[in-house]
């Protein structure tokens, strides 16, 4: 009777031949389905309104973040959230503010005090700093939706730099990659029956803007055109809105309003200048922020204590009646007009503020 040994040695000599197959055609074959699946799945998700877009992520970002430092004087950056990602129109505001082309380092859903930070420490930077002001989020007590951004950025590896050139070059002509239509994100968000005793889905916020190669993010159309889809936007913003923002005590908000000054300090220390900027809400959301994070001792406070330029769409009646389709973005069409206004406004408030250092060198000469 042979051994298991023996049996077992049998085996792993054992020679298997691979099957005569034709696999030139095979080959040919696969590469044909593959087109025509890819083919379909494309044509059936344009049908559905989606159309390539650079994808916004952390290669992009890293990308655009490399670029400061490059102009002086003369640059232009921007941090803040997606009010400010969506709603100053790049090539406007170059044109505007006579500069080269602004940096756009603004991220959905992200507490931009960290990147004010990041700015005011590199001291290659200089120029003009565009700071988004969502109440909320810029008064968070974490870093947010990106908030591991930087910490990324610092850590990119030339694989990693590689690898997004690579990425970028295949999906920038293809609606399909958008993170929304991953399979498990689509199988996630089927009407699935709830259970009994399970908490209503919340499926998180889903596609609202396209961007391009220079992170320039604008409203998605369906957002403004599918009232269906509309609704489901404004319902999202409902949900966040319900859970409620964080509890300040005074002394959080003065430790907040503490690194915001040196940081301002550190920028203006270099010839650079800093101004806030507090984008249109409207509808529940407004009413909501208005609430929880009451003007006087927000906005004011931070301007205050910063001695900024701060430009809030309230105090200015032409930063009013612009179209927010889901109550915190402006509408496509509504950027060119929006970025124009704050555009003059910034030239303005710069200029008096550099009229008032003149003086004030004059007298006391």
């Amino acid at each position: 009777m042979p051994s298991s040994t023996s049996n077992s040695e049998h085996r792993i000599n054992r020679h298997y031949e691979t099957p005569a197959l034709a696999w030139k055609r095979a080959s040919i074959t696969a590469l044909i389905l593959m087109l025509l699946g890819t083919t379909v799945w494309e044509v059936y998700w344009r049908s559905k309104s989606y159309e390539p877009s650079t994808l916004n992520n952390m290669g992009l970002w890293s990308e655009t973040r490399r670029k400061i430092g490059q102009n002086g004087l003369e640059e232009v950056a921007i941090v803040g959230s997606s009010r400010i990602l969506f709603d100053l129109d790049l090539k406007v505001l170059a044109r505007e503010l006579e500069s080269p082309y602004p940096i756009q380092l603004a991220l959905e859903g992200t507490n931009p005090r960290p990147f004010l930070h990041d700015l005011a420490e590199d001291k290659s930077f200089k120029g003009l700093l565009i700071v988004g002001v969502s109440t909320g989020l810029f008064f968070a007590p974490h870093g947010g939706l990106h908030g591991d951004m930087l910490a990324n950025f610092k850590n990119q590896t030339p694989s990693d730099r590689f690898g997004h050139h690579v990425s970028k070059f295949i999906t920038s002509g293809l609606s399909l990659f958008e993170p929304d239509l991953a399979l498990f994100e689509l199988v996630r968000s089927l009407n699935w029956p709830a259970r009994d005793g399970m908490p209503p889905r919340f499926l998180g916020v889903k596609k609202l803007s396209t961007f391009d190669e220079h992170r320039e993010a604008d409203m998605w159309r369906r957002v403004e055109e599918d009232p269906i889809y509309q609704k489901r936007a404004q319902d999202t913003w409902t949900t966040i809105l319900s859970f409620g923002g964080p509890k300040l005590e005074d002394s959080d908000i003065d430790a907040i309003l503490g690194e915001v000054v040196d940081d301002v300090k550190a920028i203006e220390s270099r010839g650079g200048r800093v101004v806030f900027v507090r984008c249109p809400s409207a509808g529940p959301f407004l009413e909501a922020e208005a609430k929880g994070f009451p003007r006087p001792r927000f906005w004011d406070q931070l301007i205050t204590r910063t001695g900024s330029q701060g430009i809030h769409f309230e105090d200015h009646q032409q930063l009013q009646g612009f179209e927010l389709p889901e109550w915190s973005h402006l509408a496509r069409k509504e950027k060119e007009r929006f970025t124009v206004e704050v555009a003059s406004l910034i030239k303005r408030q710069l200029l008096d503020t550099h009229e008032a250092t003149e003086t004030e060198g004059l007298k006391q000469n």
